[in-house]
This record gives structure tokens, sequence and C-alpha cells, in this order.
């Protein structure tokens, strides 16, 4: 079965990617696509695998070459445009170019979109632009990739209104939240849940 026949087939907002640094498998009820790695922890009869075989001995859905200007994980996402949340599981705790090339392709992702977001393990949570509400009960921290104007509000330590947020700056660094975090951006920002 192709990628698109397999997510076509679902009405779920949200679409779960097991990636090579998996340490355990969540409980989850939506698609599933296993990158590479990521199909060692293959519930029989659920979801879809697929990469270039350098981390996994088996046999995937989806060969992709071995020889290629992108990654895996960006191929996957190409296929997620349709869902509201993108939920990526092991693709933290290993190299850390790896960590920073896969937040580089969340991010090419969700800069074309409105109102989506990407979670990193429950750790990381990535945005389109538009505007959003997260609970969270402690420390955070906000960076880009790119400059974008940014509105921060709500249970927070220190709030912003229409700033903008530098590239990799320490202005968005150490903030902190007792419940409602409310962020209106106007292009891709990821946050560090603490």
């Amino acid at each position: 079965m192709k990628i698109e026949e397999y997510l076509s087939s679902f009405q779920s907002e949200i679409v779960n990617i097991f990636g090579p640094m998996l340490k355990k498998i969540p409980e989850i009820d939506d698609p599933i696509i296993y990158v590479d790695g990521g199909a060692n922890f293959k519930i029989a009869d659920r979801g879809i695998s697929l990469g270039d075989n350098d981390s996994y001995t088996g046999k995937l859905d989806h060969i992709l070459p071995t020889e290629k200007e992108f990654s895996d994980l960006s191929f996957a996402l190409k296929h997620c445009q349709k869902f509201n949340q993108v939920k990526l599981y092991g693709f933290l705790g290993g190299r850390r170019d790896h960590e920073l090339m896969n937040m580089g392709e969340v991010h090419h992702f969700l800069a074309p979109l409105r109102n989506k977001k990407v979670l990193f393990d429950h750790e990381i949570i990535s945005l389109s632009k538009g505007k959003f509400s997260i609970k969270h009960d402690g420390l955070f921290s906000i960076f880009v990739f790119e400059s974008v104007e940014l509105t921060l509000s709500g249970d927070v330590k220190f709030t912003v209104k229409n700033n903008q947020l530098k590239p990799f700056s320490s202005q968005g660094l150490s903030n902190e939240s007792t419940g409602d975090i409310h962020i209106e951006t106007s292009g891709p920002c990821f946050i560090f849940l603490i």
C-alpha cells in the first residue's frame, strides 16, 4: 500500500511518526508512520513503514534511495499536511546534528501552513503561523529559525506583545507558565517544555 492511500483512509486530525530513537511505544489510536529504525517497534497490522534501511534491517513498506538530498523524516512529513497535529516519537536523544536537522525539517514543513502543531516526544512543541493555546506548568523557552512577529500571553511570567523574535536569540529563553500559554505567531516557532 502506498503512503498516500494509507493516510487518506483515516479521518483523524492526528498522525504519529515513530523514529529510530524510540524507547517505548505510546498508546495511540491514530495512524502511524514508521521511519526506518522506528519500524523496530511496529505494531502488528498497524501503520506503514518507510526509509532507506540505514537503521532497520527488516523489510520496509516503502524503500527510499540511500543516495538522496532529503531525510526519511522530510519524506514522511510531506505526506502529513492534511493533519492538524503531527506527533513525533523517537527523533530526540541521538546525534545532535540529527536533532537539529529534524527541527529544521519540521520548520520547513510548517512554514507554508497555518494552525498546525508538531510535537517532539512531548518535550518540544512546534507551531506554524497562527493562534494557539497550550497548557503547561513550569519553565519553557521559545526559539525560531527565522524572524517572526510573536505575541505571548496567558498565565506566563513574561508576556510579549507584537514583538519580533530573532533567530536563535535568547529573547525567548526561560519563561515560566502556571497554566495557559497563548501564542500568536507569524511563522514557525519551537517551544521547549522544561
